[in-house]
């Protein structure tokens, strides 16, 4: 439940003001604050009025519209986020991705005492991603994540805006991404013979199964990930590989 007070701030002027700020018929007419307890945060404003007759009804409309709807922790619309988008059928490592994120999010926000999504607000999330490690790549990732929890928040009426649009990415610095030389593939497909075990026939398989994954992604272009989970029902007539893309499902054919 929320709970707020009205309170004047005194001008040293005002004739009432030895009265204490609970006093609000002070014959100064000061301007009027609240404080108290609001959404999950502390609040403490200025309701930009000294007419108290205007204050009691921008107090009543500020608790009526609290008390509109029931309170929802971040833990709360993390937890629905991820829900949905298994519900929507989205790629076991897309959602394992957004939990990565979200639930140390949610965690950050309870030890900043954010008990209401309602009270999320724009500090909490550049706060939250100053405690985060990783490259440039991994932070930009990580703000686009919230930035899809933020938008699942606002289309629910639990936020005012997607604050986490506001959240700036860094910058890349890093070296461009180059192919490997030739002098470099060799040593890769070296070391594959070198694999050893304590089993003679494994290692000799071992090194089989090596050395094909890295010809696969030499010259099929393909993520780790896609590579050993592929099928041999995949490879296709041309020397063709058969894919689908993780978002549309479409099929999408690479040629070795």
């Amino acid at each position: 439940m929320p709970y707020l007070d009205l309170y004047r701030r005194h001008t040293p002027e005002c004739p009432d003001a030895d009265k204490g700020q609970n006093y609000l018929n002070c014959r100064g007419q000061c301007p009027i604050w609240v404080y108290g307890s609001l959404n999950g945060r502390q609040i403490r404003k200025s309701l930009k009025t000294k007419h108290l007759s205007v204050a009691s009804k921008l107090y009543s409309q500020m608790i009526e519209k609290r008390e509109a709807y029931v309170s929802l922790s971040v833990a709360g619309a993390v937890n629905q986020y991820l829900a949905d988008c298994q519900a929507r059928d989205l790629a076991p490592s897309t959602v394992i991705s957004y939990r990565n994120v979200l639930m140390p999010f949610a965690e950050f926000c309870g030890k900043k005492s954010v008990h209401d999504i309602r009270g999320l607000q724009l500090i909490d999330l550049t706060e939250f991603r100053a405690t985060r490690q990783g490259s440039p790549k991994t932070q930009r990732k990580e703000i686009e994540h919230l930035r899809a929890f933020c938008a699942f928040c606002l289309n629910h009426k639990w936020i005012e805006e997607n604050y986490a649009k506001k959240v700036k990415p860094p910058k890349d610095g890093g070296p461009v991404t180059m192919p490997y030389r030739t002098d470099q593939i060799t040593a890769l497909l070296e070391a594959c013979n070198k694999i050893k075990n304590w089993h003679d026939a494994s290692a000799v398989r071992a090194r089989v199964r090596a050395r094909a994954l890295v010809l696969l992604l030499l010259y099929g272009g393909l993520r780790i990930s896609d590579a050993i989970r592929l099928k041999r029902s995949q490879l296709k007539p041309e020397g063709r590989l058969m894919l689908r893309t993780m978002k549309t499902g479409k099929p999408l054919y690479v040629k070795l």
